[in-house]
């Protein structure tokens, strides 16, 4: 099992609180090559229209206040319709998503300050990770995939995760 962990920061535009989102995506390692390619050809009829080929896709520019209003004024949007095909593109090939969403500023950074004690949020995270593999794939194991950090983060993290593992 592949599973894709990236991080992200937010301020809500209506209370100006900030958030940290700390997410996974898992992806069965035997179908991941031909989902790449399903996921593509899933996403070409909106190039040009929401997003360039080569463009890496982002939730906080498909679902933004402007495509919900153009949603409510218009009744369709090309950014819309393309989040819900991809979002049931990959619930009927039963990719699982995890998430933490934190608001505590003390501990939204999603960096292990102690390499002896795993972040709180890589804690959660983790933790369902490992109940959703016992259940659904116990003979298997997970493949943790980050996104690119600072090479500091990276290194206080891996201890981190590895000591907890």
């Amino acid at each position: 099992m592949l599973i894709f962990l990236d991080e992200s920061f937010r301020t809500n535009t209506n209370t100006g609180t900030e958030f940290g989102v700390l997410s996974g995506v898992a992806i069965p390692e035997d179908i991941y090559h031909q989902f790449q390619l399903d996921f593509f050809y899933a996403r070409k009829p909106y190039h040009g229209l929401v997003l360039k080929e080569d463009d890496e896709i982002h939730g906080k520019e498909l679902l933004n206040k402007a495509t919900l209003k153009r949603l409510r004024l218009k009744g369709s949007s090309y950014h819309w319709n393309l989040s819900e095909e991809l979002l049931s593109f990959a619930r009927s090939r039963k990719i699982r998503v995890f998430g933490v969403v934190c608001f505590r500023p003390s501990i939204k950074s999603f960096v292990c300050a102690n390499e002896s004690m795993l972040d709180v949020t890589f804690r959660y995270l983790f933790e369902r990770i490992d109940t959703f593999m016992k259940r659904e794939f116990p003979n298997r194991t997970a493949k943790l995939i980050f996104d690119n950090r600072d090479h500091t983060t990276h290194e206080a993290n891996a201890r981190a995760i590895t000591i907890f593992l």
